[in-house]
């Protein structure tokens, strides 16, 4: 079956006609699961051979609906079957199966003729795409490319979009690198690590996937995978995967994860050895939730003279494959870079552009402006983002483009102008007001600030 590939929030209907009906038939809907649709409603269903009554229930599973998505079976005339009992459903996501039930009274065999139409929908925000992963090539960059320290605070921190790296000795750094050890990608992450070559230092790299992206995932057999550079490690490494769901939709913080896949050891990489590592698994039904995958590649990182590289990461549903240790993964998938950034800033957003680290100080190119109309009263800015985001942004971060702080720089007249962030209490996903408490020097002036948006999981 070919299945044309939709635009977000486009739907997709196939019409379904049921000849002669003479006694009960359960009909299954779900034929668009396999590629990641959800059923959102269930239109037009209708008896064109008129007799006795036919009830008709619709079914998740074994329970009973009375609609999809709040919306209740559309019929068009009297005698037209009404769905029986339960209560209207949100969605029916893949993996779960929709049918219908048709039943004609003993009383009355005479046959009937059912049509109705499925509406499906993708609510991937990766419609049309495979791999799970948000920048599984390393390309999109929005903190920076250079050497930057690695949070040593669990879970860790930010580092190339969408990527958590956490080390256990302070002075591990990460940055992104040019292709090295054959990867397909034309980037990879490097870790460098810290220390004076005793003792030792676990990194780690999780990503959080977001629910709506993981839930077609829900009871698939899942498989992940990453191109490995042991550069630098001075031994054989075996990498060891985790993988987590969050304790509701999204919820990273307010609750501990919980372990769907226990630590399990990947294949070894030897020194100075680049390969493909993957692992397979079932996902036990909570992907919905939002999963997170964590790769550790030990402790041996003890000094800075120890390295290594990651990239080509792919996570996608691979039916047919047999769980544990994968050496037959599919080709990863890489996104083209423009769908990728847009994808990455809905999670994050900065005026600073690709591959530049935010910082005070850093000069005008992409900052805010803002013309002064008073010497009376406050300038401001309304920041529209690039993209949507997944979320109002949780944390707001601005930076003087001309001195070391956080505030508005008029240069017309140079002085600093004390911040005030979303005055108006209107901040949204898609867009932010950045304003001034204190005045410019004159009517005229131009005042900029860079500002980040951080809707991060």
């Amino acid at each position: 079956m070919t299945t044309p590939l939709l635009l977000p929030g486009q739907l997709i209907s196939k019409q379904f006609f049921v000849p002669n009906l003479t006694g009960g038939l359960s009909y299954p809907l779900d034929t668009y699961a396999a590629f990641g649709y959800t059923v959102v409603a269930v239109n037009g269903l209708k008896v064109t051979n008129t007799g006795a009554s036919v009830n008709a229930t619709f079914k998740i599973g074994s329970t009973a609906i009375s609609g999809l998505n709040g919306i209740a079976v559309n019929t068009t005339s009297s005698n037209n079957p009404v769905p029986t009992g339960g209560s209207p459903a949100n969605v029916v996501a893949p993996g779960n199966t929709l049918s219908v039930v048709f039943d004609t009274p003993s009383s009355s065999p005479s046959p009937q003729n059912i049509q109705f139409t499925l509406v499906a929908a993708r609510v991937d925000p990766l419609d049309g795409f495979l791999n799970k992963f948000r920048n599984p090539s390393m390309n999109i960059a929005q903190r920076g490319t250079g050497a930057s320290q690695v949070s040593t605070s669990t879970p860790g921190g930010y580092t190339l979009d969408g990527w958590i790296v956490l080390a256990g000795t302070s002075g591990t750094t990460w940055s992104q690198a040019g292709a090295t050890g054959n990867p397909i990608s034309s980037n990879c992450l490097q870790i460098t690590g810290a220390g004076t070559g005793s003792g030792s230092n676990d990194v780690s790299i999780r990503q959080r996937i977001e629910g709506s992206t993981a839930a077609p995932l829900a009871n698939q057999t899942i498989t992940v995978q990453l191109f490995f550079w042991n550069a630098g490690g001075g031994t054989s490494v075996t990498p060891t995967i985790t993988v987590n769901h969050a304790y509701s939709v999204d919820n990273w913080t307010s609750h501990a994860a919980v372990n769907d896949q226990p630590t399990t050891s990947m294949q070894p990489i030897g020194s100075a050895t680049s390969g493909i590592i993957a692992y397979t698994w079932n996902d036990p039904g909570s992907a919905a939730n939002g999963l997170e995958i964590i790769i550790d590649f030990g402790s041996v990182w003890n000094s800075t003279s120890k390295y290594f590289y990651v990239t080509d990461f792919d996570m996608r549903a691979t039916p047919g494959l047999t769980a544990g240790v994968c050496y037959n993964p599919p080709i990863p998938e890489a996104r083209p870079d423009a769908v990728e950034l847009a994808y990455c800033q809905r999670y994050f957003n900065s005026t600073f552009g690709n591959g530049i680290a935010p910082a005070q100080n850093a000069g005008l190119a992409g900052a805010l402006l803002a013309q002064a109309c008073s010497t009376s009263a406050g300038v401001c800015a309304q920041w529209n983002y690039p993209a949507q985001m997944r979320a109002i942004p949780t944390t707001i971060t601005t930076y003087n483009p001309s001195n070391t702080n956080a505030y508005w720089r008029d240069v017309t007249n140079p002085a600093d102008l004390t911040v005030t962030v979303d005055p108006s209490t209107s901040k949204g996903m898609a867009n932010l007001v950045i304003g001034s408490s204190t005045y410019a020097g004159a009517v005229g002036d131009l005042c900029y600030i860079h500002a980040t948006a951080s809707a991060e999981l």
